[in-house]
C-alpha cells in the first residue's frame, strides 16, 4: 500500500495527513487562515517524521472547495506543482463529499444532505450516497442556492429515500425552515474523518483514471463533480 497525502487548505484550518499502511497522522495550523504561511511546513513536516519523499507517495489528494476561495486557490497550487514534480497524481476531492463522508462515518445513515454556508445568505449544498463500504455517489449535485431557492432542493431529491443533513449551515433555523424534507438526523458541526477520506482517495486511486496535475482544479461550484 503506497503512501498517500491529503492536503486541506479549503478549511479555515490547513490540515495536512498521510496515510501510511493502515495508520493516519496528520498535522493541522492552531490559527485560522494560514494556508499561505503554513501548507508547505506542514508537508515538510509530516512527511520527514515519517521517513516517506514526495516521489514514494500513491497519490496527492487535495480538498479543491467549495470554500474559501484563497485557500483552496492554495491548495491546488501547492498540490499541482507537487503532483507535476514528482510525477504522482493529484486527485481532488469535494468539501462537501467530505462532509457526507465524515457524517457517515459518525451514524449509519446512508443518504445525506449536506449544505455549507457561502457569502450573500446563500450556500453550497448537494446530496450524497454512502454506501457500508465507504462508496460515494451523487444524488444531487454541488450548487450555490440562496434561502429563498432551498425548496427547489426537496423537489429534486429522490422521494423514497430517508435523509439526513450535514453541515453548518444546518444550525440555521431559516435553512430548516426552507427544506419540506424530513431528516432522521442532523450534524451542524463535524470533524473530518480522515480515514473516510483516505479510503476515497484509494478507491479512486484504484479506478486507472489519469489524474494529471492541471486536472485538480479549484471547485467553485460551476463545474460540477460527480462521484457516482
Amino acid at each position: 500500500m503506497e503512501p498517500l497525502l491529503l492536503i486541506d487548505t479549503a478549511s479555515p484550518t490547513t490540515t495536512v495527513a498521510l496515510r501510511l499502511q493502515d495508520r493516519i497522522f496528520s498535522e493541522s495550523t492552531r490559527q485560522h487562515r494560514q494556508a499561505a504561511q503554513q501548507v508547505l511546513p506542514l508537508v515538510d513536516k509530516i512527511l520527514a517524521s515519517h521517513g516517506v519523499k514526495i516521489k514514494d507517495l500513491g497519490a496527492i489528494g487535495v480538498v479543491n472547495g467549495p470554500g474559501s476561495f484563497t485557500g483552496m486557490r492554495i491548495g491546488v497550487a501547492v498540490t499541482q506543482g507537487l503532483s507535476r514534480a514528482a510525477g504522482v497524481p493529484a486527485i481532488p476531492v469535494s468539501s462537501l463529499a467530505v462532509m457526507a463522508l465524515s457524517a457517515a462515518n459518525q451514524n449509519s445513515a446512508r443518504h445525506w444532505l449536506v449544505a455549507m454556508p457561502a457569502r450573500d445568505d446563500e450556500h453550497y449544498i448537494a446530496a450524497f450516497r454512502v454506501d457500508q463500504d465507504g462508496q460515494l455517489s451523487t444524488l444531487l449535485t454541488e450548487q450555490l442556492l440562496g434561502v429563498a431557492d432551498l425548496p427547489e432542493v426537496s423537489e429534486k431529491l429522490p422521494k423514497a429515500e430517508d435523509w439526513s443533513a450535514a453541515g453548518s449551515s444546518f444550525a440555521q433555523a431559516d435553512v430548516l425552515s426552507r427544506l419540506s424534507v424530513e431528516l432522521n438526523c442532523k450534524l451542524p458541526e463535524l470533524p473530518m474523518a480522515l480515514p473516510a477520506v483516505f479510503e476515497l482517495l484509494a478507491n479512486k486511486l484504484a479506478s486507472k483514471q489519469e489524474f494529471k496535475p492541471e486536472q485538480a482544479l479549484p471547485n467553485y461550484v460551476k463545474e460540477q463533480m460527480d462521484y457516482s
